[in-house]
């Protein structure tokens, strides 16, 4: 442990993870999954317990989005805004596996065109997800 002065209280001090209850049935509910995680906990001081704001890459966050809506908001620790995306992204994406497309290989313009008017509502939450998650990276820490 190092010893530094806190930007909050002003007093040196060292710097620890604070794991609690919600840690605790975290690993529980994940079946010991949640322990990955537990390396990226922020860390606190050990006087005051305030945390140390780290400033997030907003490129990492656009393309955690980028992969499936809802995981850059995750890594921005918007947990309710990334279920929302996440369920948004379910939700438009189901439709699209249903979609019975008849390869015409006579016609293949007509092919895409209805693949991608099928894919539409997906594409448009995933870029939604996409900049909101580079645009929250990018605004400063509060605290």
């Amino acid at each position: 442990m190092t010893f530094e002065q806190c930007d909050n209280c002003g007093k040196p001090t060292g710097h620890r993870r604070a794991f609690g209850w919600g840690t605790f049935f975290a690993v529980v509910l994940t079946a010991g999954l949640w322990l990955l995680t537990l390396p990226f906990y922020p860390s606190r001081c050990i006087v005051c317990g305030s945390g140390t704001a780290r400033r997030r890459s907003p490129l990492l966050a656009a393309v955690l989005s980028g992969l499936f809506p809802g995981l850059g908001q995750l890594y921005n620790r918007e947990r309710l805004k990334a279920l929302l995306f996440v369920i948004g992204g379910v939700v438009t994406a189901v439709p699209f596996s249903l979609v019975d497309v008849d390869i015409n290989l006579d016609n293949p313009a007509a092919v895409m065109r209805m693949v991608l008017l099928a894919s539409l509502p997906f594409l448009i939450v995933a870029l939604w997800s996409v900049i909101d998650a580079y645009r929250t990276a990018r605004r400063p820490m509060e605290g």
